[in-house]
């Protein structure tokens, strides 16, 4: 008798010490970690069977599990460590039914509950497998790092300077691109039109008839060193005897407004407005910047406005189709004066 039962308990412990450990995650797979995300969507799917297909070709439960031909999810070996534990509790729930009747048949229902619960202990102590869900070890793991860096390299060069630029030109003005070349060029200057004037023999204001009057540079050196615009003006003289000179008048250029010709991340320059005459005198300028902060790099206008150019007509004038030519200079020396 006491044989029987040692053997009994001696089979028990043999099933159950057998069972594989479950344990965290980093004990199965060990090496480099590193973290990353995938996606996946699942639908139904309702592709008719062939004729020599099988639902388990389709998946069914033991696709559902991974396990078989018609499996749906990687087997990554969870599935079957799960079916390995629930039978081995299946041979124990056995076991212990097949004890409980050797007792009840030998009448010593005492020992029978003194029994199993001794068994009970004793084995779930020793034999009981050790489940544990797998942790995320991307968090907070000090001895991996999950980081990397890359670069990005681009060899930037001052502009051709053979080639003239490419104004903005204003509506249907024509005349004003001045084909100049260089890395640092004016490259449009609206010509000033006043129209006809009728004289009445008092002095008169007139303004310039041009929709959008502007004043366009470019700078592709690529320094950030700045520059300066100059504008001087002849006497308005007539055209067809340049002897007879409309003395007195005055022609006045408004402090306009900076606008880059494109996205731009440099500051712009400063506009100023001008009396012309026959003195260079400051209009368009833009102050050396610093490595946070560019001042009027790349391609900038200076706009004066719809009828805010102005020319003063002296009461005693001739009769006649005059005209004064404006010289626009654009140098590398930022605050001349």
């Amino acid at each position: 008798m006491k044989r029987n039962r040692l053997l009994a308990f001696l089979l028990v412990f043999i099933c159950l010490s057998a069972y594989p450990k479950i344990s965290k995650a980093e004990e199965q797979n060990t090496g480099n970690h590193a973290s990353s995300q995938v996606s996946i969507t699942f639908v139904q799917d309702n592709t008719p069977l062939k004729s020599k297909e099988t639902p388990n070709d389709k998946g069914g439960i033991l696709g559902d599990l991974g396990l078989g031909q018609g499996k749906r999810l990687p087997n990554t070996g969870e599935v079957k460590m799960i079916l390995w534990i629930a039978t081995g509790y299946l041979v124990l729930l056995m076991l212990c039914v097949t004890v409980g009747y050797y007792y009840l048949i030998g009448g010593r229902k005492m020992k029978l509950w003194k029994s199993m619960f001794v068994t009970t202990l004793l084995l779930g102590s020793i034999a009981a497998p050790s489940v544990s869900l797998a942790t995320d070890n991307t968090v907070g793991d000090e001895s991996g790092k999950k980081d990397a860096q890359s670069f990005g390299s681009v060899n930037l060069q001052a502009g051709e300077d053979d080639k003239p630029g490419k104004p903005e030109v204003p509506g249907d003005e024509e005349g004003g691109e001045t084909g100049n070349t260089g890395l640092l060029a004016i490259t449009y200057v609206s010509p000033l039109d006043f129209g006809d004037v009728q004289l009445t023999g008092q002095e008169q204001v007139k303004t310039a008839k041009n929709e959008d009057p502007s004043l366009q540079i470019r700078d592709i050196r690529g320094t950030g060193k700045g520059w300066t615009v100059q504008v001087s003006m002849t006497e308005f003289k007539q055209k067809t005897n340049d002897k007879i000179i409309m003395k007195g008048a005055a022609l006045y250029l408004p402090k306009g407004t900076a606008k880059a010709s494109g996205a731009t991340t440099s500051s712009a320059p400063t506009t100023k407005e001008v009396e012309v005459n026959d003195k260079p005198q400051t209009i368009f300028e833009a102050k050396p910047g610093t490595s946070t902060d560019i001042v009027g790099a790349g391609a900038w206008m200076d706009k004066f406005g719809k009828e805010t150019v102005k020319l003063t007509i002296p009461q005693d004038a001739l009769v006649g189709d005059y005209q004064a030519q404006l010289t626009w200079t654009i140098s590398d020396t930022p605050g001349k004066k």
